[in-house]
């Protein structure tokens, strides 16, 4: 299961429309749901973290990466501003991204996670 997990709600639906037209399987989650369901038996093969939240999305990162479903993190975030970017790789993301990165590169990286 390929999960985005944001507040953006302009963002998500534009992610969730061009990840439908190429009939690819995106769930759009709030944190506490994609944490709950990623367990070894419904395991997520990526999630796309917006780091845009603030602070507190770090420790969600951590929590995550602690847990039993171990998927790829690819965050996100507008601009990379102060050290945010290294402190999200430090909790646990494989790679951190600017929005406008996320967006060039999404068709690529859905196909790359896609089952």
């Amino acid at each position: 299961m390929l999960v985005l997990v944001s507040r953006d709600e302009d963002l998500s639906q534009q992610l969730l429309s061009r990840a439908r037209a190429e009939k690819r399987d995106l769930q759009w989650l709030r944190r506490k749901e994609a944490l709950s369901r990623c367990t070894k038996e419904s395991p997520f093969r990526l999630v796309l973290l917006d780091l845009n939240v603030g602070e507190e999305i770090l420790d969600f990162l951590r929590a995550f990466r602690e847990g039993p479903c171990q998927p790829v993190i690819i965050a996100f975030l507008d601009h990379f501003v102060g050290d945010l970017p290294i402190r999200a790789k430090l909790a646990g993301a494989d790679r951190v991204i600017s929005h406008g990165q996320l967006k060039r590169e999404f068709s690529r990286i859905l196909r790359e996670y896609s089952s």
